[in-house]
Protein backbone atom coordinates (compact mmCIF):
# COMPACT_ATOMS: atom_id res chain seq x y z
CA UNK A 1 0.00 0.00 0.00
CA UNK A 2 2.46 2.56 1.02
CA UNK A 3 4.73 1.29 -2.16
CA UNK A 4 1.91 2.35 -4.73
CA UNK A 5 1.31 5.53 -2.64
CA UNK A 6 4.40 6.61 -2.92
CA UNK A 7 5.09 5.46 -6.38
CA UNK A 8 2.11 7.07 -7.87
CA UNK A 9 2.59 10.53 -5.55
CA UNK A 10 6.16 10.48 -7.51
CA UNK A 11 4.59 10.11 -11.46
CA UNK A 12 2.05 12.41 -10.21
CA UNK A 13 4.08 15.36 -8.71
CA UNK A 14 7.52 14.69 -10.38
CA UNK A 15 6.89 13.21 -13.50
CA UNK A 16 3.63 15.00 -13.89
CA UNK A 17 1.86 11.82 -15.47
CA UNK A 18 -1.49 11.10 -15.24
CA UNK A 19 -0.46 6.97 -14.94
CA UNK A 20 0.31 8.12 -11.63
CA UNK A 21 -3.22 7.99 -10.64
CA UNK A 22 -3.58 4.10 -10.82
CA UNK A 23 -0.93 2.96 -8.48
CA UNK A 24 -1.95 6.08 -6.27
CA UNK A 25 -5.67 4.92 -6.81
CA UNK A 26 -4.76 1.46 -5.93
CA UNK A 27 -2.61 2.24 -2.76
CA UNK A 28 -5.66 4.46 -1.72
CA UNK A 29 -8.30 1.60 -2.25
CA UNK A 30 -5.84 -0.62 -0.35
CA UNK A 31 -5.86 1.76 2.65
CA UNK A 32 -9.51 2.00 2.81
CA UNK A 33 -9.85 -1.76 3.81
CA UNK A 34 -8.03 -1.29 6.87
CA UNK A 35 -10.58 -1.44 9.65
CA UNK A 36 -11.88 -2.99 12.75
CA UNK A 37 -14.83 -3.62 15.05
CA UNK A 38 -15.80 -0.59 16.97
CA UNK A 39 -16.74 -2.25 20.77
CA UNK A 40 -19.55 0.03 21.86
CA UNK A 41 -21.70 -0.32 23.78
CA UNK A 42 -20.75 -4.05 24.05
CA UNK A 43 -17.19 -5.56 23.14
CA UNK A 44 -17.02 -6.75 19.73
CA UNK A 45 -14.90 -9.32 17.49
CA UNK A 46 -14.13 -10.13 13.56
CA UNK A 47 -13.96 -13.58 12.43
CA UNK A 48 -11.81 -13.42 9.18
CA UNK A 49 -12.70 -15.20 6.07
CA UNK A 50 -10.75 -16.44 3.32
CA UNK A 51 -12.80 -16.41 0.16
CA UNK A 52 -16.13 -17.11 1.88
CA UNK A 53 -14.97 -19.52 4.09
CA UNK A 54 -14.34 -18.92 7.56
CA UNK A 55 -11.09 -18.92 9.16
CA UNK A 56 -10.42 -19.08 12.94
CA UNK A 57 -8.48 -15.56 12.88
CA UNK A 58 -9.62 -13.20 15.49
CA UNK A 59 -9.42 -9.67 14.54
CA UNK A 60 -10.04 -7.21 17.97
CA UNK A 61 -8.67 -3.88 16.40
CA UNK A 62 -7.17 -2.80 13.11
CA UNK A 63 -6.87 -5.20 10.66
CA UNK A 64 -6.47 -5.09 6.20
CA UNK A 65 -10.00 -6.53 5.35
CA UNK A 66 -10.49 -6.49 1.55
CA UNK A 67 -14.29 -6.60 1.28
CA UNK A 68 -14.60 -3.59 -0.77
CA UNK A 69 -13.42 -5.91 -4.09
CA UNK A 70 -16.46 -6.85 -6.52
CA UNK A 71 -15.62 -10.93 -5.09
CA UNK A 72 -14.63 -11.73 -1.32
CA UNK A 73 -11.15 -12.04 -0.34
CA UNK A 74 -10.70 -11.62 2.75
CA UNK A 75 -13.77 -10.77 4.94
CA UNK A 76 -15.63 -10.84 7.72
CA UNK A 77 -18.03 -12.23 10.30
CA UNK A 78 -18.94 -9.66 13.53
CA UNK A 79 -18.97 -11.69 17.12
CA UNK A 80 -20.93 -9.31 19.81
CA UNK A 81 -19.83 -10.59 23.64
CA UNK A 82 -22.51 -9.35 25.02
CA UNK A 83 -23.55 -12.11 28.01
CA UNK A 84 -27.10 -12.93 27.33
CA UNK A 85 -29.29 -13.90 29.87
CA UNK A 86 -32.54 -16.85 28.78
CA UNK A 87 -34.92 -18.24 31.29
CA UNK A 88 -35.64 -21.79 29.90
CA UNK A 89 -39.19 -22.93 30.59
CA UNK A 90 -39.51 -26.31 30.40
CA UNK A 91 -42.77 -26.98 28.35
CA UNK A 92 -44.10 -30.19 29.95
CA UNK A 93 -43.29 -31.06 33.53
CA UNK A 94 -40.80 -33.36 34.98
CA UNK A 95 -41.50 -36.74 36.01
CA UNK A 96 -40.12 -37.70 39.32
CA UNK A 97 -39.97 -41.09 41.18
CA UNK A 98 -43.16 -41.01 43.00
CA UNK A 99 -45.41 -40.29 39.45
CA UNK A 100 -46.01 -36.89 40.85
CA UNK A 101 -44.88 -34.15 38.62
CA UNK A 102 -42.52 -30.83 39.31
CA UNK A 103 -42.26 -27.64 37.32
CA UNK A 104 -38.76 -26.38 36.13
CA UNK A 105 -37.21 -23.50 34.61
CA UNK A 106 -33.56 -23.13 34.23
CA UNK A 107 -32.04 -19.17 33.88
CA UNK A 108 -29.04 -18.94 32.40
CA UNK A 109 -26.36 -16.67 31.38
CA UNK A 110 -24.17 -17.26 28.81
CA UNK A 111 -21.73 -15.53 26.17
CA UNK A 112 -19.46 -16.65 23.74
CA UNK A 113 -16.34 -18.33 24.71
CA UNK A 114 -13.12 -16.51 23.42
CA UNK A 115 -11.21 -18.61 25.86
CA UNK A 116 -8.36 -21.42 24.77
CA UNK A 117 -9.28 -24.60 26.81
CA UNK A 118 -6.27 -25.93 29.15
CA UNK A 119 -3.43 -27.48 27.12
CA UNK A 120 -4.51 -31.02 29.47
CA UNK A 121 -8.27 -30.76 28.09
CA UNK A 122 -9.05 -33.85 25.78
CA UNK A 123 -10.24 -32.76 22.26
CA UNK A 124 -9.40 -29.09 23.48
CA UNK A 125 -10.09 -26.39 21.44
CA UNK A 126 -8.52 -22.89 20.52
CA UNK A 127 -11.00 -19.75 21.02
CA UNK A 128 -10.75 -19.34 17.68
CA UNK A 129 -12.26 -23.01 16.69
CA UNK A 130 -14.72 -22.06 19.89
CA UNK A 131 -16.37 -18.70 18.21
CA UNK A 132 -16.05 -20.83 14.75
CA UNK A 133 -18.61 -23.06 16.30
CA UNK A 134 -20.37 -20.43 17.54
CA UNK A 135 -21.11 -18.37 14.18
CA UNK A 136 -21.80 -22.50 12.82
CA UNK A 137 -24.53 -23.20 14.73
CA UNK A 138 -26.06 -19.48 14.60
CA UNK A 139 -24.67 -17.46 17.18
CA UNK A 140 -27.34 -16.96 20.29
CA UNK A 141 -30.18 -17.64 18.55
CA UNK A 142 -29.20 -21.38 17.04
CA UNK A 143 -27.70 -21.77 20.48
CA UNK A 144 -30.92 -21.09 22.53
CA UNK A 145 -32.92 -23.54 20.17
CA UNK A 146 -30.61 -26.36 21.04
CA UNK A 147 -31.03 -25.62 24.62
CA UNK A 148 -34.79 -25.79 24.40
CA UNK A 149 -34.37 -29.44 23.51
CA UNK A 150 -30.91 -30.33 25.84
CA UNK A 151 -32.14 -28.90 29.50
CA UNK A 152 -35.45 -30.78 29.36
CA UNK A 153 -33.91 -34.25 28.26
CA UNK A 154 -30.93 -33.51 30.90
CA UNK A 155 -33.35 -32.39 34.34
CA UNK A 156 -35.86 -35.62 33.02
CA UNK A 157 -32.75 -38.01 32.90
CA UNK A 158 -31.52 -36.00 36.35
CA UNK A 159 -34.97 -37.29 37.85
CA UNK A 160 -35.38 -40.72 37.08
CA UNK A 161 -31.21 -41.53 37.38
CA UNK A 162 -31.34 -40.00 41.10
CA UNK A 163 -34.15 -41.83 42.00
CA UNK A 164 -35.39 -38.03 43.27
CA UNK A 165 -39.63 -37.69 44.43
CA UNK A 166 -41.29 -34.40 44.07
CA UNK A 167 -40.31 -32.70 47.22
CA UNK A 168 -36.43 -34.15 47.19
CA UNK A 169 -37.07 -32.60 43.44
CA UNK A 170 -37.86 -29.00 44.45
CA UNK A 171 -34.43 -28.79 47.32
CA UNK A 172 -31.94 -30.37 45.00
CA UNK A 173 -31.37 -26.94 42.38
CA UNK A 174 -27.73 -27.23 43.50
CA UNK A 175 -27.12 -30.54 42.77
CA UNK A 176 -29.33 -30.22 39.42
CA UNK A 177 -27.38 -27.34 38.45
CA UNK A 178 -24.37 -29.33 39.06
CA UNK A 179 -24.95 -32.36 37.50
CA UNK A 180 -26.64 -30.85 34.40
CA UNK A 181 -24.05 -28.01 34.03
CA UNK A 182 -21.30 -30.87 33.80
CA UNK A 183 -23.68 -32.58 30.97
CA UNK A 184 -24.12 -30.04 29.17
CA UNK A 185 -20.86 -28.95 29.09
CA UNK A 186 -19.35 -32.16 28.52
CA UNK A 187 -17.59 -33.43 31.51
CA UNK A 188 -17.61 -37.29 31.99
CA UNK A 189 -20.24 -38.41 33.76
CA UNK A 190 -21.27 -42.54 34.52
CA UNK A 191 -23.49 -42.02 31.42
CA UNK A 192 -21.63 -39.64 29.20
CA UNK A 193 -19.62 -40.19 26.14
CA UNK A 194 -16.98 -37.82 26.08
CA UNK A 195 -15.75 -37.92 22.39
CA UNK A 196 -19.73 -37.26 21.79
CA UNK A 197 -20.28 -33.39 21.17
CA UNK A 198 -24.21 -34.20 19.89
CA UNK A 199 -25.64 -33.97 23.46
CA UNK A 200 -23.77 -31.64 25.18
CA UNK A 201 -22.74 -27.31 24.35
CA UNK A 202 -18.80 -28.40 23.38
CA UNK A 203 -19.67 -27.42 19.74
CA UNK A 204 -21.59 -24.48 20.62
CA UNK A 205 -18.33 -22.29 21.36
CA UNK A 206 -20.12 -20.53 24.94
CA UNK A 207 -19.52 -20.69 28.57
CA UNK A 208 -22.07 -20.43 30.94
CA UNK A 209 -21.55 -17.88 34.05
CA UNK A 210 -24.63 -18.19 35.26
CA UNK A 211 -26.97 -21.89 35.98
CA UNK A 212 -29.96 -21.35 38.22
CA UNK A 213 -32.39 -24.00 38.14
CA UNK A 214 -35.88 -23.17 40.26
CA UNK A 215 -37.93 -26.20 40.67
CA UNK A 216 -41.50 -25.75 41.96
CA UNK A 217 -44.64 -27.83 41.73
CA UNK A 218 -47.73 -27.24 40.36
CA UNK A 219 -49.95 -24.30 41.16
CA UNK A 220 -52.57 -26.25 42.17
CA UNK A 221 -49.93 -28.31 44.46
CA UNK A 222 -49.12 -25.08 45.97
CA UNK A 223 -52.93 -24.05 46.44
CA UNK A 224 -53.42 -27.42 48.07
CA UNK A 225 -50.80 -27.12 50.06
CA UNK A 226 -51.47 -23.36 50.92
CA UNK A 227 -55.09 -25.04 52.47
CA UNK A 228 -53.22 -27.88 54.44
CA UNK A 229 -51.38 -24.93 55.96
CA UNK A 230 -54.41 -22.33 56.98
CA UNK A 231 -56.05 -25.40 58.48
CA UNK A 232 -53.18 -26.82 60.63
CA UNK A 233 -53.12 -22.85 62.00
CA UNK A 234 -56.80 -22.88 62.87
CA UNK A 235 -56.41 -26.36 64.42
CA UNK A 236 -53.15 -25.14 66.29
CA UNK A 237 -55.50 -21.88 67.58
CA UNK A 238 -58.20 -23.77 68.00
CA UNK A 239 -56.52 -25.90 70.58
CA UNK A 240 -54.64 -22.93 72.28
CA UNK A 241 -57.86 -21.54 72.65
CA UNK A 242 -59.23 -25.21 74.43
CA UNK A 243 -56.25 -25.41 76.83
CA UNK A 244 -56.46 -21.46 77.77
CA UNK A 245 -60.01 -21.45 78.95
CA UNK A 246 -59.72 -25.14 80.80
CA UNK A 247 -56.40 -23.07 82.57
CA UNK A 248 -59.21 -19.96 83.39
CA UNK A 249 -62.02 -22.45 84.83
CA UNK A 250 -59.87 -24.35 86.81
CA UNK A 251 -58.64 -20.69 88.02
CA UNK A 252 -62.04 -19.61 88.39
CA UNK A 253 -63.38 -22.49 90.36
CA UNK A 254 -60.08 -22.10 92.85
CA UNK A 255 -61.09 -18.80 93.36
CA UNK A 256 -65.24 -19.12 93.97
CA UNK A 257 -65.46 -22.92 94.99
CA UNK A 258 -69.43 -22.53 94.65
CA UNK A 259 -69.10 -22.79 91.23
CA UNK A 260 -70.13 -26.05 89.35
CA UNK A 261 -67.19 -26.29 86.23
CA UNK A 262 -69.53 -25.79 83.68
CA UNK A 263 -70.66 -22.31 85.17
CA UNK A 264 -67.29 -21.46 85.48
CA UNK A 265 -66.45 -22.43 82.02
CA UNK A 266 -69.74 -20.36 80.53
CA UNK A 267 -68.62 -17.55 82.57
CA UNK A 268 -65.30 -17.78 80.93
CA UNK A 269 -66.49 -17.99 77.58
CA UNK A 270 -68.90 -15.05 78.49
CA UNK A 271 -66.17 -13.09 78.68
CA UNK A 272 -64.34 -13.81 75.96
CA UNK A 273 -66.67 -13.20 73.89
CA UNK A 274 -67.08 -10.08 75.52
CA UNK A 275 -63.43 -9.05 75.29
CA UNK A 276 -63.85 -10.26 71.51
CA UNK A 277 -66.54 -7.98 70.34
CA UNK A 278 -68.50 -11.56 69.50
CA UNK A 279 -71.63 -10.16 71.28
CA UNK A 280 -73.53 -7.29 73.30
CA UNK A 281 -74.40 -8.29 77.17
CA UNK A 282 -77.82 -6.94 77.99
CA UNK A 283 -78.32 -6.87 81.83
CA UNK A 284 -82.49 -6.04 83.29
CA UNK A 285 -82.40 -4.04 86.13
CA UNK A 286 -85.41 -3.10 87.78
CA UNK A 287 -87.81 -3.74 84.28
CA UNK A 288 -84.99 -1.63 82.52
CA UNK A 289 -82.98 -3.40 79.61
CA UNK A 290 -79.14 -1.72 80.59
CA UNK A 291 -76.98 -2.51 77.41
CA UNK A 292 -73.42 -3.27 78.65
CA UNK A 293 -70.88 -2.35 75.82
Amino acid sequence: MIILLALGGWMLFSKVSFWGLVPFIAGFSIMQGFKGPVSKPNRKIWMLTFFGKQTTTIVESFSLILDWLPFDVIGYNEIDMKKVNKDFELKKPILCSDKAYVICTISVSMMPDDKDDPLETLNGKTRGEKLRDFLNIGKMDGIIEQLDQLIPAGVQRFAIAKRKTSEEMEVSNEEIAKDLLDRLTGKQTPDTDISDELDDTRGFGIRFTKFQPVIQPPPKVVEARNDRMVELAQREAEMEDIMTTDKLTKERMKTDTKLSAKEARDQVFDEKALKAGAYKKVVNVGGLNVTNT
